[in-house]
């Protein structure tokens, strides 16, 4: 089963543009450490999808997952954050084997 994270890249958005407390419970949070990005598998308006391997330091498991990174900084940044935000809560709520899981955002 195919994995969905989220990437927000450093440079993205500002300490000003704060991550909903559910979104960022210590659970939810990945480091990019353990991630190995391989390929882009996709594009949007807000981004890019890629293709990635991630390492779970906790369970020692590996998995291929997707990660979806927002673009870097522009003048629709405040508006991509709530959108991101909208769609992981959203996503983290459903559970069905056609629709792929959020396991968390990645900082």
């Amino acid at each position: 089963m195919l994995h969905k994270l989220f990437l927000l890249d450093s440079d993205a958005f500002s300490t000003e543009i704060p991550l909903d407390n559910q979104l960022k419970d210590q659970s939810s949070i990945i480091s990019f450490h353990n991630l190995k990005i391989d390929k882009k598998i996709g594009e949007g308006f807000y981004g890019e999808v890629l293709k990635a391997d991630y390492f779970n330091p906790v369970l020692l498991t590996s998995e291929i997952v997707a990660v979806k990174r927002i673009k870097a900084k522009d003048p629709t940044q405040q508006l991509r954050v709530n959108e991101l935000h909208a769609e992981m809560k959203i996503m983290k709520s459903l559970c069905h084997k056609n629709i792929v899981k959020i396991i968390g955002l990645v900082e």
